[in-house]
Formats: structure tokens, C-alpha cells, sequence
């Protein structure tokens, strides 16, 4: 197969071969048609020659003089740049290429084309090719093997079924990729909570991976009919942006899960990861799985991503119909405990002890779910409010694979700010805003002044330039903002101010208030103040 782990020999398909594959596209160079996951592309005459002409010295600088003498005869008078440039355009067009960040075509300034990417000759039955072994050039043409790849990301699979009610099967397919790539120790896996944001998104990959300090990029599509399942996945190399492999797989759903273990494995091999034997015995497991089962495990998935009360209370109908259909299904039991832990977030407390419960079901079941450890590690921080076990469930989980995920960030915030320690504390902040998608500009402005703020004046002075920022950016209103004045008020010795911001966020039900009061050592100057004990009386009924 064409397209190897760079170190080995990538090879390019001599004219005498007809049909050839690249990424998700297939191309018949005989007959002149270009298709995707089957469907015919629509593509001209001089398009197309281009293409097969660069496909033919694949990997090799092409020049534009080279591209006339094969699309214009001597004697054929035209306007050469503008057509070749017309005719490259549409080409791009019809592969969904980018000229800035090409995944197929390369411009070689001042001189031609280079097609980067690694091509899979299919039809076997032609007679042998002339190989021809050539390494990736990077940007100036010269002939270099990519660096080693200890990082990266799966985006959102492309959902390729024609019906958009199947999108929850695409958003579990890549999950549980994520899952997979995970069980490799040596590897930094981003989570699908992270890399979410992106579905959809046309950011050129290099752009992608900046953003999420990895080394490579798995992106694919996902094709669903009755009982069958077909995933196309492609690992691109970040920097130098690089096709280090392409593959697609047609699988009863049965094998949906034992799917995404070979390509997992396959990645781990293209990259020449080090992979354990234990990792190697995880990663090579039969799983067939229930199907009826598995389809229900992957719509509870689909409305936990939603992070919205009413999708978690539809994940939990989910997750116990799966777990009726399979009862040892730690995944569900997983899944479970996200949805509880995030009902506890929206005022429900009862969903913390049901989210642990869920979490020490799941890892019973199996010990290596990342996502359990990082379920307990919550239910053990809102609910028992043990850092301590908090803090260890997360390292047995995604923090070392992953510092980019949410909810393991917002810890870190919460630990280093219960620290006092408030320089950590406001980086950590300005990572996780930055996540969320906020202006980066105005997220680097309100820390350096808070951090001004705490180096000029202290503790007061952060807590007061806080304030200030806060009033002086007009912020959109939040249920947590009445939380937020009384911490501040708390922070600046004005106790009567706080009461008053904590008895608005009593009566208003805010669901942070559940570990805020009890725990919090931003209210530490109020415990020795009655009122303070009314309010946790208050809190939490005496029946309960």
C-alpha cells in the first residue's frame, strides 16, 4: 500500500496503473472521473489533467511550463497564467483543497505544483509500477522526514449519511477513537470535549493544532446504511503540514468498537509510537458490542455534548436503556455519571452521590475509562469536597494526556485560586476563556491587569481591579454573578454586601452555591459570622 509511516518508502503509481486513492477521493486516471465515498465529482477536462498529471509525479515539484506543454500544444495560443490558475482553482474547489494550508496540492512559488499527499494504488490487476521512493519536501523543497508526533487530536467525523438525525452516531464513532488513542500512555490524546468546537469549522489543520499544541491531526467521515458502518480516517502531520496516511473501513456495526481499536492501532504504527504490552493487549481486545445497545450508549453521548439540563436528563433515559440492553456496559455507567455530575451542576445535589456511584460502576467494570477518573474526581470535589482525591483521580486520568480538557483545567483554576495562589490562578483562567472561544485579545489584557493589580498591590488589588474590569466591560449577565459579588465583597472586607449577594444567590437556587459556600475559602472572613451558619442551614434541608 501507498502512502507509508515517513521512514519507510512512499511510492508513487507509474502511468501504466488506473485507479488510485487519496484521502477520501478515488480517481479512475484512464476514464477521467474523480469520485467521493463513491459519488461521482464533477470535474473538467483541463482540471483533471492537472490532476492526474500531478497525481502521476506525486511528491514531485511539477512546473507550471511543464503543465502547459501537457494542457496547450505548441501552436494553442491562450492566456496561459490565467487559465492554468482558473483551471488549479477549480481543481482546489472540487477536493475542498486550501491554497494557504493545502492538503493535496502544494504551490511552489515562482515555479509549479506539488501534489503532498500520499496516494493508494487500488487496481492491482494492472501491471507492476515502476517505484519510485521519495520522502516529504517541505516548504523549500527539500527532501525531509517529519519530526516525531507525541500529540494529537481527533476532530468531529464528518457525518456522510445523508440524514442528519445519524449525527449522534458520527459525534460517538469519534469519541470513542478518542477513547482508543487514549489507552496509549506515550501518546497525548486531546479530548473530544476540546476538539467539539471545531466540528465544522474550515480553520486550515495547522491553524487547528497551533490552538491545541499538537503534532497531528486525525480527521475522517462516517457513513451509516441499515447494518453497516464505513469510516475513512486520515492522520495529517502538523508542522510541516504533511498526508502521512489514509484508510477507509467497512464494518458490521457489531464491530463498530473493534473499528476504532485497528485504526487507533494503525495510528499508533504509523506514527511509531511506543506502545506497552498491556496497551497493546487493550488496544487488540475483541469488543463486539450490542448494537441496539451501542446505538443507544452513542444518542446519551450525543445529549451529555449538548451540556444543557434538559440533554442530560435525556442522556440519563438514554444510558439506562442501554444498560438494560447490557448490563456490564462501563461506558454507559460512564456516561451515567457526566450526566448526574451535570445535573449537580444545574441544582440538582441529589446527581452528585449518583454520579460517583455511576463513576465507581464503571471503573469496577473497567479501571482504564479516563472519563470515569475524571467524573469520581468531580463528585469527590462538589460533593465530598476532597481535593485531596479529587487531585489523585485526576492524574490516574486525562490531565497528562490532555491539559487542554474543560473540566480538568477548571480544577487546576479552582485549585491554585483555593491555594491563594493567584499568579497560577490567573493563567489558568486565561487558558480555559481562551478555550471557550473568547476574544484572545481582550482575555490577555483583563490578566495582565489583574495580574498588574496583584504584583503592585496584593490581594486587594486583584480582587478590586477584578471588580472594575468586570463593571467596566459590561459582561453579560450569568446566574453565577450574584456568587461572584459576594466573593468579591467577602475578598474586600465588605460582609454586610456579601450576606446580601449570598441570600439573592439562596433564594435564586444558584447551583454553584453547593461547594461555593461549604467549602470555599474565598468565604473563610464569614464563618465565624451567624449569619453564615443560617445560610448553610438553609442550604441544605435538615431531611437531607
Amino acid at each position: 500500500m501507498l502512502g507509508r509511516f515517513p521512514g519507510d518508502e512512499m511510492m508513487v503509481p507509474s502511468r501504466s496503473r488506473r485507479l488510485v486513492r487519496f484521502g477520501v477521493f478515488e480517481v479512475d486516471l484512464i476514464s477521467g472521473e474523480l469520485r467521493k465515498q463513491g459519488l461521482k465529482i464533477k470535474l473538467h477536462d483541463q482540471p483533471f489533467e492537472i490532476l492526474k498529471h500531478l497525481i502521476e509525479n506525486q511528491g514531485e515539484a511539477v512546473s507550471r511550463e511543464e503543465l502547459q506543454k501537457q494542457l496547450w500544444p505548441d501552436g494553442v495560443f491562450v492566456d496561459f497564467d490565467r487559465s492554468l490558475n482558473k483551471a488549479v482553482a477549480k481543481l482546489r474547489d472540487a477536493l475542498s483543497d486550501n491554497r494557504e494550508s493545502p492538503r493535496f496540492i502544494e504551490t511552489i512559488p515562482r515555479h509549479g505544483y506539488r501534489f503532498i499527499a500520499p496516494v493508494e494504488v487500488l487496481d492491482e490487476a494492472a501491471p507492476a509500477a515502476k517505484l519510485q521512493p521519495v520522502a516529504a519536501p517541505d516548504s523549500s523543497g527539500r527532501r525531509v522526514w517529519p519530526r516525531a508526533i507525541e500529540s494529537l487530536a481527533v476532530l468531529p467525523l464528518e457525518n456522510l449519511s445523508g440524514d442528519p438525525e445519524q449525527e449522534f452516531f458520527a459525534d460517538g464513532l469519534t469519541e470513542e477513537l478518542v477513547t482508543q488513542l487514549g489507552k496509549v500512555g506515550a501518546l497525548r490524546v486531546i479530548s473530544h470535549t476540546s476538539t467539539n468546537r471545531f466540528k465544522g469549522a474550515k480553520k486550515p489543520l495547522q491553524e487547528i493544532a497551533r490552538e491545541l499544541h499538537v503534532d497531528a491531526i486525525v480527521e475522517g467521515t462516517v457513513t451509516r446504511e441499515a447494518n453497516r458502518v464505513r469510516v475513512t480516517a486520515n492522520l495529517v502531520q502538523a508542522f510541516p503540514e504533511r498526508h502521512l496516511w489514509a484508510e477507509s473501513y467497512d464494518r458490521d456495526l457489531r464491530s463498530a468498537l473493534e473499528l476504532q481499536s485497528e485504526v487507533a492501532r494503525t495510528i499508533a504504527g504509523r506514527i511509531k509510537i511506543t506502545i506497552t504490552p498491556e496497551e497493546r493487549l487493550r488496544l487488540s481486545a475483541t469488543q463486539t458490542v450490542n448494537p441496539e445497545a451501542n446505538e443507544l450508549y452513542l444518542k446519551g453521548t450525543f445529549y451529555n455534548n449538548k451540556w444543557t439540563k434538559e440533554g442530560f436528563e435525556r442522556g440519563i433515559e438514554y444510558f439506562n436503556q442501554a444498560l438494560q440492553k447490557e448490563p456490564r456496559n462501563a461506558r454507559a455507567y460512564a456516561g451515567l455519571a457526566v450526566a448526574y455530575g451535570g445535573l449537580g451542576v444545574y441544582g440538582d445535589i441529589t446527581g452528585y452521590p449518583r454520579g460517583k456511584a455511576a463513576s465507581l460502576k464503571a471503573l469496577q467494570i473497567d479501571d482504564t475509562l479516563a472519563e470515569a477518573h475524571n467524573t469520581l474526581a468531580w463528585a469527590k470535589f462538589t460533593y465530598d469536597w476532597d481535593t485531596v482525591g479529587a487531585e489523585r483521580e485526576l492524574v490516574k486520568s486525562t490531565r497528562e494526556l490532555d491539559p487542554l480538557w474543560l473540566a480538568n483545567t477548571s480544577l487546576s483554576f479552582l485549585t491554585y485560586y483555593n491555594a491563594h495562589n493567584y499568579g497560577k490562578a490567573i493563567e489558568e483562567r486565561q487558558r480555559v476563556r481562551s478555550l471557550l472561544g473568547e476574544d484572545s485579545e481582550d482575555v490577555a489584557l483583563e490578566a495582565n491587569s489583574l495580574l498588574k493589580a496583584y504584583a503592585e498591590k496584593g490581594v486587594r488589588g486583584y480582587w478590586i481591579q477584578r471588580l472594575e474590569w468586570f463593571r467596566a466591560h459590561g459582561r453579560n449577565p450569568n446566574p453565577h454573578q450574584a456568587i461572584f459579588f459576594a466573593i468579591v465583597n467577602t475578598r474586600l472586607r465588605n460582609k454586610d454586601e456579601a450576606f446580601r449577594w449570598l441570600e439573592k444567590a439562596l433564594k435564586d437556587r444558584l447551583p454553584y452555591l453547593i461547594w461555593d459556600l461549604p467549602a470555599s475559602p474565598a468565604f473563610d472572613d464569614l464563618r465565624s459570622d451567624p449569619r453564615y451558619a443560617g445560610l448553610l442551614r438553609r442550604l441544605v434541608p435538615r431531611s437531607e
